[in-house]
């Protein structure tokens, strides 16, 4: 209910600017927070903590241990009350202490939580316990910067809390990132999904008239992207040399290389394939960001709580820009080499190995060389209307070349490809679109990625393991989503900072474009394998089905 409630309120942000607004930031960084989002802030915070932290405890140790250390270092920024001390309240005089223990506590309840886990008599009886720790934390942690807001408030004083809370979100919006990029190339799923459905509303249709509807269906496309704009195209063709090459020789390519990886039959461990690709492609993609906040949430702990005069030494020398700008391209790299290994032992018994290594293998494939050419700073452009152009002239050119010989099924399917490049290089444009008929905001993207994430992906939430039980993996992984939202919301409603500038593109063309070009290639153009050679249905845990095989992702 939270994570709806904060989604639907992203996409109505302008209604949260009618009442009363409070200053944050400094004079050169003034943005306002409508006051009625400092709560509601706050107290999501509190709620997705608590999820988090309650799925930490179902789980083992050491995943106590992390999300414990993580909490503590994320959270640093709200560790202590600001503002100076007006009037003689008890929020006054003992905010600052009610809100420290609130912070330490859930961090020292993980301590005990894996300690007791070595014991699984006391881990029984203590959890109960625990969790009503965290719980009491939390809402001592976030609450009580709302009760001092509030007495500032009754004193007639100006609130610091906004001023500390933009501040502390600014400086771990970097979580939200992951979840930008999933919402990015997710929308390529997505797509393919809506194709695929107006596609299959033509498949009772004679051969005859589906070749009529595709032809039709070519046409009015080829108008509606290339003949509207036909100066635009010719001025781009002709001053874009280096665009148009590197675009058409980058989607051929990609066409060679998922025809080559892609000719094995589907199998029922696809769908595990494909989920396994996306989360640990975009988790690669942010772990340079990630790191660094990880490090600066720790050097803020050692400035609030241990008298230091500034951030320590690694944080400024960790060496952000050059992982993204060189380590990125390597790991590409060494990505291909996994990926072309997997794929060259792979035995029918080692299915999800199998369809992973290929996934990977295109991914890596298209991604190194674009980021090489990030790192050398050659940017020749590149054009997404032209790949939608190339994409259905060859279509044009497939069904003209085997007018006759194509049946129903592919020409259903060749449908279906049409409409799901239209869709899916327009990167929801036409998801924008539509919900600007509604006067939903443009973010409507991200939250449409999120909301499929959750309803069609995350089957890893349903795999149940030692380490990580399927409740346990459940209630973190909506509990990321909830704080994710929570910072969503505050960046939309403030406009502090655009947290989606830029993210969802980086994530659609270094992963979504690789990634539709692979799901074509396994789910549009290969029929199923028989029965005999598919893998269990169900979710199936990835190490127990992989478990004496080659790790399957780098």
């Amino acid at each position: 209910m939270t994570l709806a409630l904060l989604l639907a309120s992203t996409l109505f942000s302008d209604l949260w600017r009618r009442g009363t607004m409070l200053p944050t930031g400094d004079e050169a960084t003034l943005v306002f927070l409508p006051e009625r989002l400092l709560p509601v802030t706050l107290v999501a915070f509190a709620v997705g903590w608590t999820l988090l932290l309650w799925g930490a405890l179902a789980s083992s140790a050491a995943v106590r241990v992390t999300v414990g250390a993580l909490y503590l270092v994320t959270t640093a920024g709200l560790s202590n009350r600001s503002g100076v001390d007006v009037g003689d309240s008890l929020a006054v005089r003992y905010g600052s202490e009610v809100i420290t223990a609130g912070w330490l506590a859930p961090g020292v309840a993980m301590l005990a939580a894996a300690l007791a886990a070595f014991v699984p008599r006391v881990d029984r009886w203590a959890r109960p316990v625990l969790r009503l720790s965290t719980v009491v934390g939390l809402a001592a942690c976030f609450l009580g910067h709302l009760w001092v807001h509030i007495a500032y408030v009754d004193d007639g004083a100006p609130g610091a809390v906004q001023s500390l809370l933009s501040i502390s979100i600014g400086e771990v919006d970097s979580l939200l990132l992951p979840l930008l990029f999933v919402s990015g190339v997710l929308l390529v799923d997505f797509s393919l999904d809506v194709a695929e459905g107006v596609a299959e509303a033509a498949r009772d249709l004679a051969v005859g008239a589906l070749r009529l509807l595709l032809v039709v269906l070519l046409a009015f496309k080829l108008w509606w992207i290339v003949g509207r704009e036909t100066d635009f195209w010719a001025a781009y063709l002709a001053d874009s040399r280096l665009s148009v090459a590197r675009t058409v020789v980058s989607v051929l390519l990609l066409a060679l290389l998922v025809r080559a990886v892609t000719r094995h039959p589907v199998t029922a461990a696809f769908d595990q394939a494909k989920e396994r690709l996306v989360y640990s492609s975009v988790v690669v993609l942010a772990l340079p960001v990630l790191v660094f906040m990880v490090l600066l949430g720790a050097g803020i702990v050692t400035v609030t709580h241990f008298d230091a005069y500034r951030l320590p030494g690694y944080v400024d020398a960790f060496p952000t820009d050059w992982l993204i700008e060189h380590g990125l391209p390597i790991v590409a790299l060494v990505g291909l080499g996994v990926g072309l290994w997997l794929a060259r032992g792979t035995s029918q018994r080692r299915l999800l190995t199998k369809e992973t290594a290929s996934g990977l293998v295109v991914i890596c494939a298209w991604a190194a060389p674009q980021l090489w050419l990030q790192t050398w700073d050659a940017n020749p452009g590149f054009s997404y209307p032209l790949v939608d152009a190339v994409v259905t002239v060859a279509v044009a050119v497939v069904l003209a070349a085997r007018w006759r010989r194509l049946d129903d099924v592919r020409l259903v399917a060749l449908a279906a490809f049409t409409v799901f490049a239209w869709l899916a290089l327009s990167r929801g444009d036409w998801i924008t679109a539509l919900g600007a008929i509604f006067g939903l905001s443009a973010v409507i993207t991200v939250v449409v990625g999120i909301v499929y994430s959750v309803l069609s992906d995350s089957s890893f939430t349903r795999i149940s393991s030692k380490r990580l039980p399927e409740g346990g993996r459940t209630l973190m992984f909506v509990g990321y989503l909830v704080l994710s939202a929570t910072i969503l919301n505050w960046g939309e409603v403030t406009h502090a900072v655009d947290v989606t500038s830029g993210a969802p593109e980086r994530a659609f063309f270094l992963i979504g474009i690789p990634w539709a070009g692979w799901l074509v290639g396994r789910r549009l153009l290969r029929p199923m394998s028989p029965p005999d050679s598919l893998v269990p249905a169900g979710p199936v845990d990835p190490v127990e089905a992989t478990k004496g095989a080659e790790p399957t992702t780098t």
